[in-house]
């Protein structure tokens, strides 16, 4: 089963593997590089991947993982998967033989963009992302990642659902022009996930307890009721709490303690 793949207006059609000419193609790129220079948070993530990544390079799936290397492990530091089964990505936690892994023992021998079909392949019974996604019949494949200078952790992306119609050669290319943009995003994605986890040993326990009744659910007027405080107070505190947290909603607020759990 794939991923189910979300689609903008204008976006390409992935069955057709059909692609932009040269000028409109030079204009995407330069708007996914704007836009990963903007990337924060997962959804900025998610939604850069789907409305202007997908228009350049035409994908079911998205796996981009952010880990360090010891010999031929990986241990995951951060990850983002946009359109992936959620139960697929459970594997993910802990340490990766690359060995087991097509795309990435093929990736860490030439460092270079990898193409590859994963039933061909013989990793339908493994999986189709760099370091540990089962997920079965992915079809058409493309990886290619950064290490960073000491060469002890680097960041990696697997692309599944490609179509067949895509030449190899002109995937490549396009490997080497995104993977440093998105390379960018991923680690700002990272920087601010940590600093938001750092921000929850910050909070007060009047805030803790707020939080508590806003994952539940409550309104300001009844966590207001609850605690025997005014609604304007738990506005306020709310508000502070958000500008602690890093996030501008309850629902990010919620999303996030959802991270943490």
């Amino acid at each position: 089963m794939r991923g189910e793949c979300h689609r903008s207006p204008g976006e390409v059609d992935l069955s057709e593997g059909a692609t932009p000419d040269q000028s409109e193609l030079a204009k995407l790129l330069l708007r996914v590089a704007q836009r990963c220079a903007a990337c924060t948070t997962s959804q900025d993530f998610a939604a850069l991947v789907r409305s202007d990544v997908r228009r350049v390079l035409p994908h079911q799936s998205l796996l981009a993982e952010l880990a360090r290397i010891d010999l031929e492990h990986l241990e995951l530091i951060h990850g983002e998967a946009v359109d992936y089964p959620e139960h697929d990505l459970k594997p993910l936690k802990g340490l990766t033989n690359g060995r087991n892994k097509p795309a990435l023992a093929r990736w860490l021998t030439t460092r270079a963009p990898t193409v590859l079909d994963a039933e061909t392949e013989g990793s339908s019974k493994s999986d189709g992302g760099l370091s540990g996604c089962r997920y079965p019949r992915i079809g058409r494949m493309a990886a290619h990642g950064v290490f960073d200078m000491g060469g002890r952790s680097g960041t990696f992306f697997c692309f599944g659902g490609l179509p067949s119609a895509l030449n190899s050669g002109h995937v490549s290319r396009l490997l080497q022009v995104l993977i440093p943009h998105l390379h960018q995003a991923l680690i700002a994605c990272h920087q601010a996930s940590a600093s938001q986890r750092d921000s929850k040993g910050k909070l007060t326990a009047t805030e803790r307890e707020i939080m508590k009744w806003v994952a539940a659910g409550r309104t300001n007027a009844e966590i207001a009721q609850l605690r025997g405080r005014s609604e304007a107070t738990i506005k306020n505190q709310l508000t502070a709490t958000f500008r602690k947290l890093g996030v501008s909603n309850r629902a990010a607020a919620v999303r996030l303690q959802a991270e943490w759990a």
